[in-house]
């Protein structure tokens, strides 16, 4: 029976962004070294600085990204040359209570900005959403937006920053989760070798209302769309290994304040879920 391990390469906090680069490697069995690694990916996010600061720079900036940050960690990974990059949410501020024209015009310098950054030559990038991307801030209020979905799709389809075949939820093939759009730029999947990649927006639109807002609830997502691609990962001969990766936190960290899980009706079924799919 093979077996697979995740092993944390590096590891490195600079400036509050997070650099992963990790190595997926088939064992024959508990006791024998690594046949061969079969893929590799690196992933960070929140690599953003605050309003304030961009207020101060944005005509240098007008990505609102940590450069140096970004800089460097592309850098460094450009020297691992892994097969994947992940940028895990949170890439600009966003948070505009508009109709997209802020989220255009910071993601447009952040795909600029990234342009002129190493990169190895076959490394895939793979770029998804996080809370400031896809949702407003009203008061102290976080609430969705509901016009992000379609400009982040708009923004993302033309880049190559999505893997070319992918499986997406839609209202069609996922009823139960109630989505408002399809989610081919927002929430799929993908196979690399023997591993499959899971993406999950964190903060998928759906129709179920909020009570305390009075609007449609934010920190959701396709419970049942993943439920579905897992089970399917797990019946293929093919895949050995499943990584899923999403944004927010799946639950609250216990010493940290400030930091928003998934919605607490989404996180109990994921959790079940993980728990039912070995792979």
């Amino acid at each position: 029976m093979l077996r697979y391990a995740l092993k944390r390469a590096v590891a490195s906090a600079v400036l509050g962004s997070v650099l992963i680069v990790s190595s997926l490697s088939v064992f024959a069995s508990p006791s024998q070294k690594a046949k061969k690694v079969t893929q590799t990916f690196a992933f960070f996010g929140c690599n953003r600085i605050d309003q304030k600061d961009w207020e101060a720079t944005r005509k240098e900036n007008p990505s609102s990204a940590n450069i140096p940050q970004l800089r460097q960690n592309l850098t460094d990974i450009a020297h691992l040359a892994p097969n994947t990059v992940f940028f895990g949410g949170d890439l600009v501020i966003g948070y505009a209570d508009d109709n997209g024209e802020n989220l255009r015009s910071q993601m447009t310098g952040w795909f600029d900005l990234v342009k002129t950054l190493p990169r190895a030559p076959k490394t895939q990038y793979v770029v998804f959403a996080g809370n400031h991307e896809v949702n407003r801030k009203i008061g102290e209020q976080r609430l969705p937006n509901p016009k992000m979905d379609a400009v982040w799709t708009d923004l993302l389809l033309p880049t190559g920053y999505l893997p070319f075949k992918r499986e997406y939820p839609t209202p069609h093939n996922s009823p139960k989760d109630n989505l408002v759009s399809d989610q081919k730029a927002l929430t799929f999947s993908f196979n690399r070798g023997a591993v499959h990649f899971v993406v999950l927006n964190t903060d998928t639109r759906v129709t179920t209302k909020d009570p305390k807002t009075g609007e449609t609830k934010i920190a959701m997502i396709p419970t049942q769309w993943l439920k579905q691609d897992l089970d399917a990962a797990e019946k293929n001969h093919k895949i050995k290994c499943v990584v899923v990766m999403g944004h927010r936190n799946l639950v609250a960290p216990a010493n940290a304040k400030g930091e928003a899980p998934i919605d607490p009706e989404c996180t109990n079924p994921t959790i079940e879920v993980f728990k039912s799919h070995p792979k």
